[in-house]
């Protein structure tokens, strides 16, 4: 043994333990324990072995089949057995730990080098080991001990096998513990089986609304409110003609110059008829005729520092529909280019290199950010009058939701650009004014109404988890230790924990991702060599929760010229530092 067991936060007391009981170190109790392997090529389509990561482990001690990536059979002899123990070593601090029985015996599975895998001797129920592994997750024991890499957390083999202790019971007191343990939670199964249905019929439910908002469902047509009214209305391709020619009148005005191609559609080019498949009354637009798209400022050296020093949004910042000001950075903005690059209220802002699905994410600037700009990672839509920004937005979210962003997009080395020029000649559903607007308004009401019941729904899923916890508190034996902190959502909950307990969350939370991060450039100095993707993506010390970012910083890189992509023979992209090349 390496060291003396790690007691501290551990919730039982061992001087409590029934006759026959013990504690002991992991490691005196499996036969093998490893990590898993990485792979610089991974796919969803089926080709190859799947292959576990921590996201395959749920928080309620299960194996997820949700977003299962495979690898080449070739890439490591390393596979899963039932009765296999996967334990995720590293992770963000509150997710490190998370732990399930594997018992999958349809295929050969690989899994990540973020998993351990513990092969247990025997005398030992698996389940018995994995619900004590849940048991200190769950009580926030291995987030106090687990060891931060700047902007994630570990257990290392030798730490999980030589220091954490373990219950060890006679073989049929495991079992009863076992059936004690599961009886109670098949309730909170059931529970947890009726939110998880209930989330996924509002999820399909706010996929309707958004596709029939664009579509012409959700709200009587103008066309079918004129016609019961023996009336007229302005048209989508008559509202589309008045924004071509208002546009090419100030184009002329301004600078002198030809209109675009596109204003020169004729009026039958834009008809109202159906056969594009539009409602009566639409017109089929391009992008870039209903609004003025605009990439972003590219971050290069020069614009690090100077006297016009602004924030600025980048996509770490945009999610669909919502956008996070907690982590900005600041460029240099001269006023040229601050009136270039300014976000005024209503402008939507898109992923323009994003992983593949997620490129087009979009969401819109409601002043989150005064006096703010974007980065050329980020695409700007602002709709020209006579259009709906919110309109807009829910074509875009469409667009994101059923794959057409990923369609339109270039992909290279895991990361699918939409450019300007690919998203601007994109097609765009044009209604009249009016009905845009009424469509907003149901859209809005529908969706709202979604999100209300689905923090409904997050909080019940939030008390099936406290519900677990105390289960599995009522059935190991030996008193609780004061200052244990259970996981619930993303962080402890601190309203019954005692003030050690809420001292560990602060102590967790200070080594989040504000801590200084080892940079992409560092990490591949010290490799000394072009790395795969995913190997940096390993090397520069990011959780699978943050691949995005990760993604993020490579563009910025790639963009200001201080790495490369490289491809070997066989196509297969590295990254490399552009001094070496």
């Amino acid at each position: 043994m390496s060291g003396a067991l790690l007691t501290e936060l551990y919730p039982v007391s061992p001087t409590s333990l029934p006759a026959g009981w013990e504690l002991r170190s992991l490691g005196e109790l499996v036969t093998d324990a490893r990590s898993g392997f990485s792979s610089g090529s991974y796919n969803s389509d089926g080709v190859g072995i799947p292959h576990l990561r921590p996201m395959n482990i749920d928080r309620s001690g299960c194996v997820s089949l949700n977003q299962i990536k495979y690898v080449a059979a070739d890439a490591s002899s390393l596979r899963l057995q039932p009765g296999d123990i996967i334990f995720n070593n590293t992770n963000s601090r509150e997710h490190v730990g998370k732990s399930a029985v594997f018992d999958l015996v349809d295929a050969e599975w690989g899994f990540s080098n973020h998993i351990t895998r513990l092969r247990l001797q025997q005398g030992l129920l698996p389940q018995f080991v994995a619900y004590q592994l849940l048991y200190l997750w769950e009580c926030g024991y291995f987030r106090f001990h687990a060891k931060q890499h700047v902007n994630q957390a570990s257990i290392s083999t030798s730490t999980l096998t030589n220091r954490v202790p373990l219950l060890v019971a006679p073989p049929s007191e495991q079992q009863d513990l076992i059936d004690r343990i599961e009886r109670n939670w098949s309730v909170l199964d059931s529970i947890a089986m009726a939110v998880d249905g209930a989330r996924s019929r509002l999820g399909r439910f706010e996929d309707q609304t958004i596709l029939d908002a664009i579509g012409g469902r959700l709200v009587p047509t103008e066309a079918e409110l004129a016609a019961a009214r023996s009336g007229t209305y302005i048209s989508g391709s008559e509202l589309l003609k008045n924004i071509n020619d208002r546009a090419a009148a100030q184009a002329g005005a301004l600078f002198n110059a030809k209109p675009r191609r596109s204003y020169k559609r004729s009026i039958a080019d834009v008809s109202t008829s159906n056969a594009s498949g539009l409602p009566d009354g639409w017109a089929q637009a391009r992008v870039d005729e209903v609004g003025l798209v605009t990439l972003g400022k590219k971050r290069e050296p020069r614009s690090h520092s100077g006297p016009y020093m602004r924030p600025y949004l980048r996509v770490a910042n945009v999610y669909e529909d919502r956008i996070d000001v907690s982590d900005v950075l600041e460029m240099n903005f001269p006023p040229q280019d601050y009136m270039t690059y300014r976000l005024e209220h209503g402008d939507i802002l898109l992923n323009e290199g994003q992983s593949p699905e997620l490129v087009g994410r979009p969401a819109m600037y409601r002043g989150e950010l005064p006096g703010g700009c974007f980065q050329m990672t980020l695409l700007r839509f602002r709709a020209h009058p006579g259009v709906s920004a919110t309109f807009a937005l829910l074509v875009f979210r469409a667009y994101l939701r059923t794959g057409r962003f990923r369609e339109a997009a270039r992909w290279s080395t895991n990361i699918a650009h939409l450019s300007t020029q690919r998203f601007a000649a994109l097609p765009f559903p044009l209604p009249p004014l009016e009905e845009q607007e009424r469509i907003v308004e149901e859209a809005t009401r529908r969706l709202h109404a979604a999100e209300n019941l689905s923090q409904v729904l997050s909080a019940i899923g939030d008390r099936v988890l406290l519900a677990r916890q105390a289960s599995l508190r009522a059935v190991f034996p030996g008193a609780v230790v004061e200052g244990a902190v259970p996981v619930v959502g993303e962080e402890a909950d601190q309203s019954k924990s005692s003030p050690a307990g809420r001292r560990t969350a602060r102590r967790s939370r200070a080594g989040g991702r504000n801590s200084t991060r080892v940079d992409l450039l560092k990490a591949l100095a010290d490799a000394e060599t072009a790395l795969r993707p995913e190997e940096l993506f390993d090397a520069s010390g990011y959780s699978e929760e943050l691949i995005d970012e990760f993604y993020s910083d490579l563009r910025r890189h790639i963009y200001t010229g201080t790495v490369t992509e490289v491809r070997d023979a066989q196509g297969e992209p590295f990254i490399n530092l552009a001094e070496r090349q």
